[in-house]
């Protein structure tokens, strides 16, 4: 089963409190490596487009004259994440950890329990931007 795409969010979380600053993904470009068309089916490796961040943009498909790469939902969910963690690392810098960590846990209260509330997250994007820029939330 896909994920919602928040769970970039709550990865990007994770990550900031488990002091790991890296992330790595198994494969980018897995569908076209393995000679298969990713817009007829994403399903592999156990979920949906996991193993494939672009998409071939062909001009058959997208029209033009040559290919180009088109970003997945998930690339862009990968993006979020790292925004995020950059947010709570210079938060973090600004104000201490204590205080980052208080927003983080707005959010995440564990691995698996984090909130699917859009407004909660933006809000806790603001705290941490505030935090960053002027030193409170």
């Amino acid at each position: 089963m896909a994920q919602p795409a928040n769970t970039r969010a709550r990865s990007a979380a994770l990550y900031f409190l488990h002091l790991h600053h890296v992330q790595l993904y198994w494969s980018t470009t897995f569908a076209a490596s393995a000679g298969m068309d990713e817009w007829v089916s994403s399903w592999w490796a156990g979920g949906n487009g996991d193993g494939t961040l672009t998409y071939r943009g062909t001009p058959a498909r997208i029209g033009g004259t040559t290919e180009v790469p088109i970003a997945s939902i998930r690339l862009k969910a990968i993006r979020d994440g790292q925004e995020d963690l950059l947010y709570m690392m210079a938060a973090e810098a600004a104000v201490g950890r204590t205080a980052v960590e208080a927003v983080v846990r707005s959010v995440l209260t564990s691995a698996h329990a984090f909130t699917q509330d859009y407004s909660v997250m933006a809000e806790a994007r603001e705290r941490l931007g505030d935090l960053a820029e002027f030193g409170r939330a």
